[in-house]
């Protein structure tokens, strides 16, 4: 059966989590972290460089685990229904105000773990619902159109994610200067700037858990929107495409061995051609660079 209008939007739906959570990541972490959870700026880079380490080991990692899972749920909807609570709870953790008596160990012992379970549970999260585009539908054509509803929510979720903390945090926020806080001494911090008072301060550490807080729910709410809303095809249907489509491309007098020969040989040639091509290395070692810049 095609894919309803329903489905599709459901399935969209469920795409906002990681561009709500990254983007609002990318533009307050960073300032939270400095300003309000006073963390020093080398264990900021710290803290967020591990997590870039993390999410990109643990991807492949997540991938295996989700081919290999097998339940009467499907493969990919259980994962959304357990990422889902723990990427919102991991994010609500990220913005948890520390204590003056942490210290900057105590600071990093807790926000370097706390970011590299989001990284992790945003992963799982993910990864299985972009595997489900090619399990919610056996038509290319309701293929692209839910991936065409995916982009939509995703680029909705873009602009969402940062608007709840600059609306709520900005108004707040007691203007730090940072060359005033006071890093060696965490019972005399300095507060310096605009409205730097500790009512002040409290009141922005409070923002920010509120803000949070918001992107948490609609996370939760993206994910329970997932799981419930998305049907995931028979693993017996999608072999049948799968061996239809092979059938068309490739001869039946190959045997099993030689298919397998043959798609190692193709994938490593088109590695071959991915890693040579030159506009793609000048492009990588940018977003490497621009990457690194922005951490540090």
């Amino acid at each position: 059966p095609r894919l309803s209008v329903c489905r599709r939007l459901l399935f969209g739906l469920a795409s906002p989590p990681l561009q709500l959570t990254q983007n609002a990541i990318g533009l307050y972490l960073n300032l939270f972290l400095l300003e309000t959870a006073r963390l020093r700026p080398i264990l900021i880079s710290a803290v967020m460089f591990s997590g870039r380490i993390v999410d990109a080991v643990s991807d492949p990692l997540i991938g295996f685990g989700v081919s290999r899972t097998r339940t009467r749920l499907g493969k990919c909807r259980p994962w959304l229904l357990a990422a889902a609570p723990l990427s919102a709870l991991a994010f609500l953790l990220l913005w948890l105000p520390p204590r003056d008596s942490w210290g900057d160990s105590g600071r990093l012992a807790y926000f370097l773990p706390a970011y590299v379970a989001f990284s992790l549970a945003i992963s799982c999260y993910y990864i299985p619902y972009t595997t489900l585009t090619i399990r919610i539908s056996s038509c290319p054509a309701d293929r692209d159109s839910a991936t065409a509803y995916r982009m939509a929510f995703e680029m909705l979720g873009i602009l969402l994610g940062p608007l709840f903390f600059t609306f709520i945090v900005e108004p707040k926020r007691t203007s730090v200067v940072c060359s005033q806080l006071e890093w060696a001494n965490n019972s005399t911090r300095g507060f310096a700037g605009n409205n730097s008072t500790r009512e002040g301060v409290d009141e922005e550490q409070a923002a920010y858990l509120t803000s949070a807080a918001a992107v948490s729910a609609l996370v939760l709410l993206c994910g329970i929107a997932g799981f419930f809303g998305i049907s995931e095809l028979p693993d017996n249907v999608n072999s049948n495409n799968k061996g239809h489509q092979l059938e068309a491309t490739q001869t039946s007098s190959r045997n099993d061995e030689l298919k397998v020969k043959n798609s190692i040989r193709t994938y490593l040639v088109q590695c071959k051609r991915v890693v040579t091509y030159r506009p793609f290395l000048r492009a990588t070692v940018i977003f490497i660079t621009l990457s690194l810049s922005w951490h540090v």
